[in-house]
């Protein structure tokens, strides 16, 4: 004597089904944000929290000094290049005698990062020569002191 099939017999499977592609995507997620994790993307955070009011404080010193940089670096050869940096004061003058330190960041890459100090030509100009491991998208850091007189300018720059 054969057994009929009772009244809903596969609903059990629906439920297995479901979970199975649940799973099935979130490896998949899992997989995908493991191969493309670029780093850190940021150092000391806890540190760069507690100085919140100090970095107020030296913003408003900045802009009290009233400079202006302008910052053109293209890549000459390959992923060699080279980068002008202009400095001028608040009247338009070009700032000689500066001491100018440019961190180059890769946002999508991590340990691709280099620095480059540009030094004087005259007239508020200051060059340099650097070579890059990529082409693209790189955030600057720039540093620019000059006697006791701090000014940093964070620009994106392309490398073409």
């Amino acid at each position: 004597m054969a057994r009929e099939r009772q009244r809903g017999w596969w609903i059990p499977w629906l439920f297995v089904g479901f979970f199975g592609i649940v799973i099935v995507v979130n490896a998949t997620m899992i997989v995908i944000a493991s191969r493309s994790w670029t780093g850190l993307t940021t150092n000391s955070a806890y540190e760069k929290g507690l100085a919140y009011n100090e970095n107020l404080e030296a913003a408003e010193a900045q802009k009290d000094l009233g400079w202006s940089i302008d910052i053109d670096a293209n890549l000459t050869d390959g992923l060699d290049g080279t980068i002008m940096v202009e400095l001028r004061d608040r009247d338009g003058r070009p700032i000689d005698d500066a001491d100018i330190e440019i961190l180059f960041e890769r946002p999508t890459h991590e340990g691709s990062d280099f620095v480059v100090r540009p030094g004087g030509t005259g007239q508020g100009r200051y060059e340099a020569d650097f070579t890059a491991e990529l082409s693209g998208a790189w955030n600057a850091h720039t540093v620019v002191r000059r006697g006791a007189a701090v000014f940093i300018d964070d620009s994106r720059q392309m490398l073409r």
